[in-house]
């Protein structure tokens, strides 16, 4: 009998951990902060990343750049934005995988003589749109499993445990990425053209869903990386979505905003600077005069239901 290997369910962790490993910065999410393409229903985005780890059977990945089929013992990574969907390749519908939901962040205490851990990781996740592979990750393993029993359990010292743990996993993980074989990274370096509506729809979405927080996206920047002036950018937008860019990128910090209110005991301060508010009022006053409640009266009326 196999046992279901997979943590992804779990949506009501206590806490969200931070670890910090010389300058590099690790935060832990719970499910959700989903974004989904309403073109392409069975793709999603995160605004975190998500590592994989293949316990049993095989999985398959299916990115804008093609389908990729992994095996037991193997470890990749989706950077945050990239439009995927996986499926296993088991006819008893066993979950066969271990995941684990993170950002990274410069930690901003590092003392000047501290390792650069955290350039490298924000350069590779940053800058890849497609799948990266851990060489040799079934060796991370041990940590990713106990990382998400720590978080299902939740027993004394579990935070303790957790950060251990966190900064082990990250530690080898660095190492089998950057101090030994370079990892793979499935899709070229560069920009996408861009050319039929469709795709430019995609990589709206693509950029907006991965910048929505801070420091946000600019109209201008956006421009930049499709190729088209700001003027063109903003009437391609109105055009699609039937709203202003600023309209867009609120709607998305409120709805994963909601998202996040629903699935985790985080405070409203957390949320708004998670989505991407200066102050924990910013996000109250946009709420408010989106849905007509604050979000701890949203919060409240979801577990009241």
């Amino acid at each position: 009998m196999v046992t279901k290997a997979s943590n992804r369910n779990v949506g009501l962790w206590r806490n969200i951990t931070n670890a910090k490993i010389e300058n590099l910065g690790i935060q832990l999410y719970p499910c959700g902060f989903t974004n989904y393409f309403n073109q392409l229903p069975l793709y999603h985005t995160h605004r975190y990343h998500e590592l994989f780890f293949i316990s049993v059977g095989v999985t398959e990945v299916a990115t804008l750049n093609g389908t990729y089929r992994f095996s037991a013992g193997e470890c990749f990574i989706v950077p945050a934005g990239v439009p995927h969907y996986r499926r296993d390749a088991s006819a008893d519908g066993v979950d066969l995988t271990f995941d684990l939901r993170f950002s990274v962040f410069r930690a901003a205490d590092a003392g000047e003589s501290a390792l650069d851990l955290y350039t490298p990781m924000q350069n590779l996740l940053e800058y890849s749109d497609d799948l990266v592979v851990i060489p040799n990750g079934g060796c991370l393993h041990h940590f990713v499993k106990a990382i998400n029993t720590e978080h299902m359990e939740m027993q004394p010292f579990s935070e303790l445990k957790l950060k251990a743990y966190l900064t082990a996993l990250f530690v080898d993980a660095n190492r089998l990425l950057f101090d030994g074989e370079r990892a793979q990274v499935f899709a070229q370096e560069g920009s996408r053209t861009v050319e039929k509506p469709d795709d430019l729809r995609v990589a709206i979405d693509f950029q907006i869903n991965r910048r929505f927080g801070n420091p946000p996206l600019t109209i201008e920047e956006l421009a930049d990386l499709l190729h088209l002036s700001v003027r063109q950018t903003e009437r391609t937008i109105l055009k699609m979505y039937g709203k202003t860019y600023k309209r867009k990128i609120m709607e998305v910090r409120l709805k994963n905003a909601r998202m996040i209110l629903r699935s985790t005991n985080a405070s409203v301060a957390d949320v708004a600077k998670f989505c991407g508010y200066s102050t924990h009022s910013g996000l109250i006053k946009a709420f408010t005069e989106e849905f007509g409640i604050t979000p701890t009266e949203y919060r409240e009326s979801f577990r009241e239901t």
